[in-house]
């Protein structure tokens, strides 16, 4: 049985690397004279992320179903504002990106009510205002948690997963990944694990404080169980590593596609 503890202490090792190569990307600050739109971009997303046990799945003891699993380091956060500078600068190379960076618990507990929307213009904490005016923004870009119905390969819509949140992994010994036959499906091992992404990004005009667009984000990615690693459960497809990996590569997919959405006019 895989030892759930052991697969957090490797995956914050893993964070604290990652974080470490990813930093450099996020200390510019956009220049005087820059001519160009600046956009500020806070995430609420990176507190946390969840891990999700289907009924009947192995690997996992009973008590780690339905975790939440603190983040106390930035990771999830720096990949989301990296993925959006990234997108932003390929759609509009004279556009500049600053980071908002918090983490303060009381920006990621009370996202929805300290930024309020009345008629389509957004309430924003006077503390973020004045860094996004110090940076000299004239958009906001606001990613916080999605609440939503995610779309999985459960085989009966009983052991269909409950409304999810924010990031994370789900894991079920039920459904199988990758058959296209009844013969394929009758030798795929059975159960998967799956990464998914819920969360809704909203760009702002500072002038006005109005929200120009906003989409919502209900993203999953799916994994077969490893049996070449002679690994018999879902849970154990991947490392802590892979795991780690394959929840930023579902993130900056998602951000890479909603980016340019939000910005057509």
């Amino acid at each position: 049985m895989y030892c759930f503890s052991r697969f957090i202490a490797l995956l914050v090792c893993s964070v604290a690397v990652s974080v470490s190569a990813s930093a450099q990307a996020l200390k510019a600050t956009p220049s005087l004279t820059t001519k160009g739109p600046v956009y500020g971009v806070l995430s609420l997303i990176g507190d946390e992320f969840g891990v999700v046990v289907g009924r009947g799945a192995i690997g996992l003891n009973s008590d780690t179903r339905n975790a939440t699993v603190p983040m106390t380091n930035p990771l999830f956060d720096v990949i989301v504002v990296e993925a959006s500078a990234r997108a932003l600068k390929r759609l509009d190379p004279t556009a500049e990106v600053a980071s908002i960076d918090s983490r303060s618990p009381v920006l990621f507990q009370r996202f929805r009510s300290l930024f309020e929307k009345d008629r389509g213009v957004m309430t924003i904490p006077e503390p973020i205002l004045q860094v996004l005016r110090e940076q000299q923004a004239t958009h906001f870009i606001l990613v916080t948690k999605h609440r939503g119905d995610a779309k999985l390969p459960t085989p009966n819509p009983a052991d269909a997963p409950p409304r999810l949140e924010g990031l994370g992994f789900y894991v079920s010994s039920e459904g199988t990944v990758g058959s296209s036959s009844v013969v394929d499906a009758a030798a795929t091992p059975r159960g998967f694990l799956a990464t998914y992404a819920l969360f809704r990004m909203e760009l702002v005009e500072l002038a006005t404080q109005r929200v120009l667009k906003a989409r919502d984000v209900v993203a999953t990615s799916t994994f077969p169980p490893n049996f070449l690693k002679g690994q018999g459960d879902p849970w154990s497809a991947l490392s802590a590593s892979e795991k780690l990996r394959a929840l930023e590569t579902l993130i900056r997919r998602e951000i890479e596609q909603v980016v340019p959405v939000l910005l057509v006019q």
